[in-house]
C-alpha cells in the first residue's frame, strides 16, 4: 500500500495576505518542487526514485521550458545512509503572488510561515531541502550548525520525520556582512 502524499509549504506572510513561496510534495519515494512567482510557475524539479533528478526553469508561462537539466545521482532517497541536500533555492520576494489561501496543517500537510518583515533587507531567501536518513534526527543539529557556521541567518525550518527519508527544509540568507561583499562584487563585475 502507498504512503500518502507529504506536501511541505514555505509560505510569506504580508498584513493580511499570503504568497506561496516554495512547495514540495513527496509520495512513494518520488519527489517533486518548485516555485512559483506572479506568472506562474517558474521553477520545478523532480527527484525519483531511479536517482534521476529533473529541474525545468520557466521564463514564461507561455514560453514553455526554457532550460532543462537532468542529472543521475545514483542514490535512492529512501536508502540514504547520510544527509543529502536534494535542492537548493531562491527567488526574490518582490515575485510572490499574494493569492494563497492558508491551510490548517495536517498529518500530510507542513507549512512554514514566515514574516515578510523578518527578511529585512534580504532579497532573496534561500530554501533548502534536506533529505535525512529516517530515524536519525541527530543529523539535523549537524545541518544547522553548517549555516551558523557560516554565519548564515536561518529565518525558519520545517521538518517532517514520518517519512523515509525524513526531511528538513531550512530558508535562510545570506549574513549582512556576506550580503554587502556579495552586492559589491557583483556591481564591480558589471
Amino acid at each position: 500500500m502507498a504512503k500518502p502524499k507529504i506536501k511541505l509549504r514555505v509560505v510569506i506572510k504580508d498584513t493580511n495576505q499570503y504568497g506561496l513561496y516554495w512547495h514540495a510534495e513527496f509520495e512513494d519515494g518520488e519527489l517533486y518542487y518548485g516555485f512559483r512567482h506572479q506568472i506562474g510557475e517558474v521553477l520545478r524539479g523532480s527527484y525519483h526514485k531511479s536517482g534521476v533528478n529533473f529541474l525545468h526553469i520557466l521564463q514564461n508561462k507561455n514560453r514553455g521550458i526554457d532550460k532543462q537539466s537532468e542529472r543521475e545521482t545514483g542514490l535512492e532517497l529512501g536508502s540514504i545512509k547520510k544527509p543529502f541536500r536534494v535542492i537548493g533555492v531562491s527567488d526574490s520576494l518582490n515575485n510572490i503572488k499574494w493569492d494563497y489561501k492558508m491551510k490548517s496543517d495536517a498529518t500530510t500537510r507542513k507549512t512554514l510561515v514566515l514574516d515578510r518583515e523578518i527578511f529585512n533587507n534580504n532579497f532573496s531567501p534561500c530554501v533548502d531541502l534536506w533529505a535525512v536518513p529516517s530515524g536519525k534526527s541527530e543529523f539535523t543539529d549537524d545541518i544547522l550548525g553548517e549555516y551558523k557556521n557560516r554565519n548564515d541567518i536561518i529565518f525558519g525550518t520545517l521538518s517532517v520525520i514520518n517519512t523515509n527519508p525524513a526531511f528538513l527544509v531550512v530558508v535562510w540568507g545570506l549574513s549582512n556582512d556576506a550580503q554587502v561583499a556579495f552586492e559589491k562584487s557583483f556591481r564591480t563585475q558589471q
